[in-house]
């Protein structure tokens, strides 16, 4: 075997073993694309569930401030009735703001993950193409000194 072959062949191991490795760091990027996605989706689910209990618990909080105010005899008893409504009201609306909050967290984890994983896909690619024209120039010159040596 050549001197030029050994060095073929070396070059090739190690662009092979670069290529593995930049595939798998596309893989646990697509994994982790994958796991924000699941996010996205059950933080939506979070966020649809709440929208869809929203009139019904309004609904509620509507009724039994209708209820507090009929039944109030003076003012006191009417701003008694206002504060209880907003006590009730709180939860409610931190609720809605964390289900929000979940959400826009997980969008902008999968974004992220996404834009990781196309600069590794790039990066592999690029990876790819340097250890053709590595190996295309190897080639080359080892056809030269072939040449040479048979000159």
């Amino acid at each position: 075997m050549t001197v030029g072959g050994t060095q073929m062949q070396a070059l090739a191991r190690v662009t092979d073993l670069r290529l593995l490795g930049a595939e798998r760091d596309v893989a646990a990027a697509q994994k982790a694309c994958l796991q924000a996605d699941a996010l996205v989706a059950q933080a939506q689910r979070a966020v649809a569930d709440f929208d869809a209990g929203y009139p019904q618990k309004r609904a509620e909080l509507s009724a039994s401030f209708g209820t507090r105010m009929y039944l109030s005899e003076d003012l006191d008893h009417l701003r008694a009735a206002v504060a209880a409504l907003q006590d009730e009201r709180a939860p409610l609306a931190d609720s809605q703001a964390q289900a929000e909050m979940a959400r826009e967290a997980a969008e902008c984890l999968l974004r992220d993950c996404l834009a990781r994983r196309a600069e590794l896909t790039a990066c592999k690619y690029k990876r790819e193409e340097l250890a053709q024209t590595l190996i295309q120039r190897e080639s080359k010159s080892a056809e030269i000194r072939a040449e040479q040596v048979c000159e």
